[in-house]
């Protein structure tokens, strides 16, 4: 799918797609806006972190904010 569509250790976001001109004629296009709309920063579904879980980063993110300046 695309570049956070399954959240795999990735560092860069997509932002160009080439594409065969035989592929418009399927609904991939379709399939990946239904799979983008589903990810959220609410229920941390959007990401570029596979090694750590939603808790574990959680956990850190309020740990940071626990020090000083933050």
């Amino acid at each position: 799918m695309d570049a956070y569509g399954h959240s795999g250790q990735k560092c860069s976001a997509q932002s160009v797609m080439f594409m065969h001109k035989n592929w418009k004629k399927t609904d991939i296009l379709e399939k990946m806006g239904e799979q983008a709309m589903k990810r959220n920063l609410k229920d941390l579904s959007i990401g570029p972190i596979l090694s750590w879980t939603n808790e574990r980063i959680k956990a850190h993110i309020d740990a940071v904010l626990e020090l000083d300046g933050t």
